[in-house]
């Protein structure tokens, strides 16, 4: 069913984008798009596996933003992302082996 009227959808996105971007045009871009690949990725589920790239993906863009601010002199910024991507990782890992048992 989904894929029925996921391409009509779509389209009234873009056209709605079109005649009214006033939430931000790239912002709108991107809250369509996960709102998509998350219907999609229930439809085929795999929901868990689209949050956690979901996550990674802004965790990737939130380092490299704090990266870019450390450049300027807010190294504080810079530890905090670094220390947050690190308890990420071992949070994921963790969460692996007590799903593998």
């Amino acid at each position: 069913m989904w894929s029925t009227i996921s391409t009509p959808l779509l389209f009234v996105a873009a056209g709605w984008l079109a005649v009214d971007p006033s939430g931000g045009l790239v912002a709108s871009v991107i809250l369509y798009a996960v709102v998509f690949l998350g219907i999609e990725a229930i439809a085929r589920r795999r929901l868990l596996a689209f949050v956690v790239s979901v996550f990674g993906v802004a965790l990737a863009v939130s380092a490299i933003t704090s990266i870019a601010q450390g450049v300027y002199g807010q190294w504080q910024v810079v530890l905090a992302a670094l220390l947050g991507i690190a308890a990420i990782a071992v949070l994921v890992a963790n969460l692996r082996d007590l799903r593998r048992g």
